[in-house]
């Protein structure tokens, strides 16, 4: 039976409501921590603590290597030999935790500052070996769809994570307990994917050799080399900063960015929910470009607004939820919101180019993008420290999103012009009268959304048709 564009639509918008609903109370949690941390911590330790998690993520997706998003493209394609690789993988996941987790020490070693203690580098070890292991577990139930799980499992992560934190900042405030807390969330999300996993699909032990290994890892290296490249892409600007100007510094731009981190939520679980259907459609030679052109419209609508909306409320919220940060602050999240229309649609092109089997393509366009951020992020830094690392995340995302567009060209994923410039139009409409209003931030946001989707819907920069489809979706 050939599925139409809508019933596909309607199943990545259905699994994306899911995640979404989770994603939005993981990250009201998640800020509130942040605002909590940064106001007990101070912009010092808070900026150590999120130095080391961060440290611990890029080892993750470091040794991970692509192997998770293959994963979830293999299984599923080829769902009914799951028994025959799930063994293997799973024994190869504890080898490379091993492996990649005495590489993390070594690292934080090396490149340890003042305060940097033993302690932490250990515990930081334990919130990645446990995050290692989700995303081999989270990948084979994403191949077969269970994203009601993984909702779950992420709302139980950050319940446990930021509940024990709360705990640990009102009355032992150690950094290390801290990486302990993530770490437990970690533990949680696990339990869930691996109960799920077992009770509906087993564990056949079988044979198997170190080259079944290799053979899974020379699968994922096209995407793993991508994936190393947005992580750090994403991520190496923390890095950078801490190095360069130290703990301070960085705790002043990874506050601002914890909120921009926020407001990704839509486009990962349009991604999370995207990838497999895409995958499987592309394997038995569906199209899904009219789906995937939706998908980007959408997303247009919704990142290129907030922008806008960011550039007039951004300095006002950064001092009302923390007035010790300092006017820098607020510069920082007013340019990083400019990178939103570009992470935006990358995370949806670096979806369809690697379920397109193009992950060699997306490897080209995030090296470009890398290796521009770390360029440019040297000299921007050293004179300007996180207000720079701001700067050259919109150029570099901007870069890496346009080599990706070219590259997925034959999809058609910009037409319908008349819409696009209806959502320009409606920004300008909304950007007027915030310029015109100078509300504060809360009475803006409110503000601006109505002005915005008013004039949308007038200038008819979403049709009939979506709106039907919207509807559908929200009764389902």
């Amino acid at each position: 039976m050939t599925e139409t564009s809508s019933s596909i639509g309607s199943r990545i918008a259905r699994y994306g409501a899911i995640l979404s609903v989770s994603g939005i109370l993981c990250k009201i949690l998640l800020l509130i921590y942040t605002v909590m941390a940064r106001n007990i911590l101070g912009q010092e330790r808070f900026g150590r603590i999120e130095y080391f998690i961060e440290m611990g993520v890029i080892f993750t997706v470091l040794a991970d290597f692509g192997l998770e998003q293959t994963v979830t493209r293999e299984i599923a394609r080829r769902r009914n030999e799951l028994q025959r690789m799930f063994y293997p993988l799973v024994t190869y996941r504890f080898a490379a935790s091993l492996l990649g987790g005495a590489a993390m020490v070594f690292f934080l070693c090396v490149t340890a500052r003042p305060g940097h203690t033993w302690a932490l580098i250990l515990c930081s070890l334990i919130y990645f070996f446990f995050v290692f292991h989700v995303m081999l577990i989270r990948a084979v139930a994403r191949s077969f769809e269970l994203l009601a799980y993984e909702g779950l499992a992420n709302l139980l992560d950050k319940i446990v994570h930021i509940g024990l934190a709360m705990l640990c900042l009102f009355y032992w405030p150690r950094l290390p307990l801290l990486a302990l807390c993530y770490a437990a969330g970690a533990v949680a999300s696990l339990a869930i994917f691996w109960i799920v996993v077992w009770k509906q699909y087993g564990m056949e032990r079988r044979s198997y050799t170190v080259k079944d290994w290799i053979d899974w890892q020379k699968l994922a290296v096209p995407i793993g080399l991508s994936a190393a490249c947005i992580l750090l892409l994403h991520r190496e600007d923390t890095a950078m900063v801490n190095w360069i100007c130290g703990d301070d510094e960085t705790g002043l731009y990874r506050f601002p960015y914890r909120f921009l981190e926020g407001l990704f939520l839509f486009p990962q679980v349009l991604a999370v929910s995207a990838y497999p259907i895409f995958s499987k459609l592309y394997h038995e030679s569906r199209p899904f470009s009219e789906s995937a052109a939706a998908l980007m419209r959408g997303l247009l609508i919704v990142s290129l607004p907030i922008a806008v909306g960011g550039t007039f409320i951004a300095e006002d919220l950064i001092q009302t939820l923390c007035s010790g940060i300092g006017p820098r602050g607020g510069v920082v999240f007013k340019i990083l919101v400019w990178s939103l229309p570009f992470i935006y649609a990358n995370f949806l092109l670096g979806t369809i180019l690697n379920a397109a089997d193009r992950q060699r393509l997306n490897f080209r366009a995030s090296a470009w993008g890398l290796a521009s951020n770390a360029l440019l992020n040297l000299p921007a830094i050293y004179w300007w420290g996180a207000v720079g690392a701001s700067m050259m995340t919109v150029v570099s995302q901007g870069l890496y999103g346009a080599i990706m567009a070219y590259y997925a060209r034959d999809f058609q994923l910009w037409t319908d012009g008349r819409r696009y410039t209806a959502i320009a139009a409606s920004c300008l409409i909304m950007a007027a009268v915030l310029q015109w209003a100078q509300w504060p931030w809360y009475a803006a946001i409110p503000l601006g959304a109505a002005v915005y989707f008013v004039s949308l819907f007038v200038l008819r920069g979403v049709s009939q048709k979506d709106m039907q489809n919207l509807r559908r979706v929200v009764m389902k």
